[in-house]
């Protein structure tokens, strides 16, 4: 996984400030996955590049034991840590900069938002 301070501040529940000027780094990321999700939820991919694109999108490798159905999306992907045997239905959104970890045999069903990200609350 990428690793730089503001992506580890992200983890830790830390303020990211946008002028932080790290901050690129995060919209680079999301460029990308973004070329890598139109690909993986609109070409007709093998099961091979499916789950090499999952892998890329994530940046971690995805247990072969784990199924997850089109389309899904994320807006940033790194963040998402998946275990064995999980099952993520279709029309997932996850929204990870601030982490997103399913356990072993989790089963989430069709729609499903997991939302980890907050923002500064003050005016």
């Amino acid at each position: 996984m990428t690793e730089n301070k503001i992506l580890k501040k992200a983890l830790n529940g830390d303020i990211i400030e946008f002028n932080d000027p790290e901050f690129n780094e995060i919209n680079n990321i999301i460029d990308n996955n973004q070329k890598l999700l139109t690909k993986l939820n609109y070409e007709n991919n093998s099961k091979r590049t499916k789950v090499d694109l999952l892998n890329a999108i994530t940046d971690q490798k995805i247990p072969n034991s784990t199924d997850i159905k089109l389309p899904f999306q994320t807006d940033f992907g790194n963040h998402i840590f998946i275990g064995n045997d999980v099952f993520i239905n279709k029309n997932s959104m996850f929204v990870d900069l601030g982490g997103i970890y399913i356990d072993d045999g989790a089963l989430i069903g069709p729609n499903v938002s997991l939302i980890s990200v907050n923002h500064v609350m003050d005016a």
